[in-house]
């Protein structure tokens, strides 16, 4: 019996290796099978959300993402929203911005960035407001990213 088992799993782990060989040898083909055609999307904590807002200035563009609240089963009380500052050329030295958030008509929080130094200062006008989140400013070559704590409005 012992000597049945032992074939049986050599045989089962056989027959994994052409499995491996496969997935790793044609990657592009199972992402779109199992990830892209069944509509899988990342989730908006890792990704920031979708982009609702976009503000043009002269050198550079304001990207307001929506906020993010999701949960696994149900809303979680505080989340944030993403601004993404991009530019095709070298970010001004300091942008100060006062930004609705939610799009309600009404200014919720004025940020100043300095693009040398990769910091930021906020300034709650909404109370919803907390602060930025731990991550600081996120440094990418013509982009700087920050993420805003939010309480959710009950």
């Amino acid at each position: 019996m012992r000597t049945i088992k032992t074939v049986f799993g050599y045989l089962w782990a056989g027959l994994g290796i052409p499995v491996i060989l496969i997935v790793f040898m044609c990657p592009d083909f199972w992402i779109e099978k199992l990830v892209v055609t069944p509509g899988f999307k990342v989730a908006a904590w890792a990704e920031g959300g979708e982009i609702v807002q976009t503000l043009n200035h002269d050198t550079y563009q304001t990207q307001i993402h929506r906020p993010v609240f999701d949960g696994l089963l149900w809303d979680k009380r505080t989340g944030f929203v993403q601004i993404d500052w991009t530019s095709d050329q070298p970010l001004p030295d300091q942008i100060d911005e006062t930004i609705d958030l939610d799009r309600d008509g009404r200014l919720d929080v004025q940020i100043v960035l300095n693009t040398r130094t990769n910091t930021a200062a906020l300034t709650p006008i909404d109370p919803r407001v907390v602060s930025l989140s731990h991550e600081g400013v996120l440094v990418f070559e013509h982009a700087r990213t920050v993420r805003i704590v939010l309480k959710k409005a009950h």
